[in-house]
Formats: structure tokens, C-alpha cells, sequence
């Protein structure tokens, strides 16, 4: 209750108003642990105070009213345990092609986008292997080879772009500055 307190200000929830017989309840279940909800592990305490409330209330308070409710709240928080997981896990593997993408193939998407835009900064004659595969054709590939790709480009892409930050620090060109350009004409 205290952290459905603290999500919404709204609920207002303090322990020490609580009468006796309801902490005693309460410290007993938390002493069994967080997830014991989840297992279906509440305490006699708690049975005992669902019976007493069913009483008071006039409904009928058998011998598996209160263990029937308790089941009840054991079904909620698997339900809204299993509904939370698998929200994730839908966002992680997409089974459905036409549902979108997977969070992993947008990042790999925008990791090989930036690898490409790295271009301009590598050597000069590196530049054109770049070209060859367009982000539309890297973008139509399965996830598992655009992986490949961007494992196998970006360590060559980086020793490029340090090389050719070590040839523009010395003053260094490639060779065929040095020589004049012949036209295809010519």
C-alpha cells in the first residue's frame, strides 16, 4: 500500500494508524518477502482478517471465502506481472514483421547510419566503399547481417579515420595527389 502511496499522491496511507491486529498482519507478510504475493504466500493473519471482514460485512464467510479472495489477489499480481513482462519482451523480439521494428534493429539502424556519415572523415581513396551499400539497401537486410555488417565496418572505418587524422597531422598526402589526374577522355 505504501507504494501505491508513493505513485499517487492521492492515496494517502500511513502505518501507524493501523490497528494492532492489522500490523501484526502486515509485519508478517513482509516478512515473508517481496514476491511471496507472487507465489501465493500470505500469511494466516491475513486469512483470519478476510474472514472477520467478510463477517462485518454480512457476506458469507465459509471456510474458503477468504483463501478464494487471497487466491484472487495471487491471479492479479501473476496477471499484471505476466501483461508487464510480455509488453517488454514484445518490444525486444517482434514476432510480427508488420508490427515494426525491434529496439535492436532501430539502434543497429541508427548505429550504421552514423558509421556511413563517418565517410568524409576517412582517407580519401577509403571514401568509395562507403558507397556501396546505401543505408536503403543496409535498412532491407535481416537483423542478424546488418549486425554483421556494422561489426565488420566500423573497426575498418575507425583505423581509416585515424589514419587519415595522422596524414592530415603531418602534412601527409596519398600518392596520387603528387601525380596530375588524367581525364577518361584523354
Amino acid at each position: 500500500m505504501a507504494l501505491i502511496a508513493k505513485h499517487n499522491p492521492e492515496v494517502k496511507f500511513n502505518l501507524r494508524t493501523l490497528p494492532a491486529e492489522y500490523m501484526a498482519a502486515y509485519r508478517r507478510q513482509v516478512a515473508l518477502g517481496p514476491n511471496a504475493p507472487f507465489f501465493g504466500y500470505f500469511t494466516t493473519e491475513l486469512y483470519k482478517l478476510q474472514e472477520k471482514y467478510l463477517g462485518s460485512t454480512n457476506q458469507p464467510n465459509g471456510t474458503t471465502q477468504a483463501r478464494t479472495a487471497l487466491q484472487r489477489w495471487t491471479v492479479a499480481f501473476l496477471e499484471a506481472a505476466y501483461q508487464a513482462w510480455n509488453i517488454r519482451n514484445s518490444h525486444l523480439h517482434v514476432e510480427d514483421p508488420n508490427a515494426g521494428m525491434s529496439f535492436k534493429r532501430c539502434a543497429l539502424l541508427v548505429e550504421c547510419r552514423e558509421l556511413l556519415e563517418k565517410k568524409y572523415l576517412m582517407v580519401y581513396s577509403d571514401q568509395p566503399s562507403m558507397d556501396r551499400k546505401p543505408m536503403e539497401d543496409l535498412a532491407e537486410l535481416p537483423t542478424p547481417e546488418l549486425e554483421h555488417w556494422y561489426k565488420t565496418m566500423k573497426p575498418w572505418v575507425l583505423q581509416s579515420i585515424k589514419l587519415a587524422a595522422a596524414q592530415a597531422k603531418h602534412g601527409n598526402h596519398l600518392i596520387t595527389s603528387f601525380f596530375p589526374q588524367r581525364n577518361a577522355a584523354e
